[in-house]
């Protein structure tokens, strides 16, 4: 097998594979999703309560709640439809707001532009390659030294 197919299959390929991928699921996702938002997602009128810090949209003539600021944030599975049938306010802002369920809404398209928004992600990211580092070390550590043959000048392992 090449050296690179073994190093995959290896523990320490294997950790650092899923280890850089969860990473990298969990810092880039947001932007992508973001992209994927700003192309495919209905373009809603809602009104921002500064008060309440939440959004309100209709969509098919129901009247929706939404937390969700950008895709640094994880979508509240309490957004839904809002009880009380006052009339809105007129919209101030454009809400992103999923073609399928409306409970997946979005207040701002700006995760590029947020990445103060992205540190808890960022920390759990970092946290996973130190201990990635920390488990590959102690995994190197504990791998017995290959026996050298001083006659020939090469190594059994």
């Amino acid at each position: 097998m090449p050296k690179v197919g073994r190093l995959l299959l290896s523990f320490q390929g294997l950790l650092w594979t899923v280890t850089l991928a969860t990473a990298a699921f969990l810092c880039v996702t947001p932007l992508a999703q973001e992209l994927w938002a700003y192309y495919t997602w209905d373009r809603v009128p809602c009104w921002y309560s500064v008060v309440i810090d939440r959004y309100f949209f209709e969509r098919d003539g129901v009247r929706y709640t939404g937390f969700t600021h950008d895709f640094w944030e994880t979508f509240d599975p309490q957004i839904g439809r809002s009880t009380g049938s006052s009339q809105m306010p007129p919209a101030d802002r454009i809400c992103y707001v999923n073609p399928g369920p409306p409970r997946r809404a979005v207040l701002n398209l700006d995760a590029h532009q947020r990445l103060d928004h992205a540190a808890p992600r960022l920390g759990i990211a970092t946290l996973l390659i130190v201990a990635a580092a920390v488990m590959s070390r102690a995994a190197r550590q504990r791998r017995p030294a290959a026996a050298v043959d001083p006659a020939k000048g090469t190594s059994h392992g």
